[in-house]
């Protein structure tokens, strides 16, 4: 071990979900940028609307931090584990920002049958919403509820029309 202290040295790895850690080609994003480009353009959202442009994710967090102690290249910045959910405790944020750079409240959904009143901060971020699903991730039902009652209302007063990015969903969403 000792011959190899200037080219190795002891870290802790950083766990991402196996999908978060797999690389993109450059083709594909090169082609989704060139589509993006047709439509922002078709819809007369590229020039001067960044009001009506808007993106939307979701981080979840788990209740494991996933460390342990690896041995890696000493020039390495991270040491990154690469594995499936644990299936433990789960809680995910939805957050929606326009690239005019408005934001609206943080959507919070934990992983429950149902949502404790307690769950709920009596200070916490104003306009915040909560939800509960079985698994603690965005299903439909909550996707529907954050869209109709969060997302909706908060974009009201902008002039049609819109796009919302929301990636890794290949749902469509029926508004009845």
């Amino acid at each position: 071990m000792q011959r190899w202290l200037k080219e190795i040295k002891l870290a802790n790895t950083v766990k991402l979900e196996k999908v978060c850690s797999e690389a993109c080609r450059k083709e594909t994003v090169e082609r989704w940028f060139e589509h993006l480009n047709v439509v922002l353009t078709k819809h007369k959202l590229l020039n001067n609307r960044p009001e009506a442009i808007w993106n939307v994710d979701e981080s979840g967090f788990g209740d494991d931090p996933g460390k342990r102690s690896v041995i890696i290249k000493r020039d390495s910045k991270y040491a990154i584990s690469s594995q499936p959910g644990t299936g433990k405790s789960y809680t995910t944020v939805i957050m929606c920002t326009s690239a005019s750079g408005e934001k609206l409240p943080p959507y919070i959904v934990y992983r429950s049958m149902k949502l404790w009143s307690t769950w709920i901060p009596k200070n916490g971020y104003p306009g915040a919403r909560y939800n509960a699903t079985l698994s603690g991730w965005v299903e439909e039902e909550v996707f529907y509820d954050w869209f109709v009652n969060q997302f909706l209302p908060a974009v009201a007063h902008i002039k049609r029309r819109l796009i919302i990015f929301f990636d890794g969903h290949r749902r469509t969403l029926v508004l009845e």
